[in-house]
């Protein structure tokens, strides 16, 4: 797992590439912006901003989760039989995440 900690905004570009293999997570304090030309891109997205994606014509999977403040799509890609954006639930990067996070354990006596 690669965990990613950015102090401003994240611009991932068409060029980003990543293996399956890879469990991804970006955390940021502001915006994460997608570049329109990416068509599928793994990850756990974490933001107290925006999670924008450029416009773009083709349709836009993401393998695992965005955490953001609000949305801004906008892809202007049009199907009657697909759809525009596509999140697949990857738990995997939450569970990788735990350890690092820790988990709260509470006990109860009486």
């Amino acid at each position: 797992m690669t965990i990613f900690l950015v102090s401003g905004s994240l611009d991932i570009p068409s060029s980003f590439s990543s293996t399956s293999s890879q469990s991804l997570v970006f955390i940021t304090q502001a915006d994460i912006t997608i570049a329109g030309t990416i068509t599928t891109i793994p990850g756990l997205f974490m933001t107290d901003g925006v999670f924008r994606v450029l416009a773009g014509t083709d349709p836009l999977t993401i393998q695992g989760m965005v955490y953001a403040q609000s949305l801004s799509l906008n892809r202007t890609y049009q199907s009657n039989t697909q759809p525009t954006y596509q999140l697949v639930y990857q738990p995997k990067y939450l569970i990788t995440l735990l350890p690092y996070i820790g988990r709260q354990q509470v006990r109860w006596r009486e």
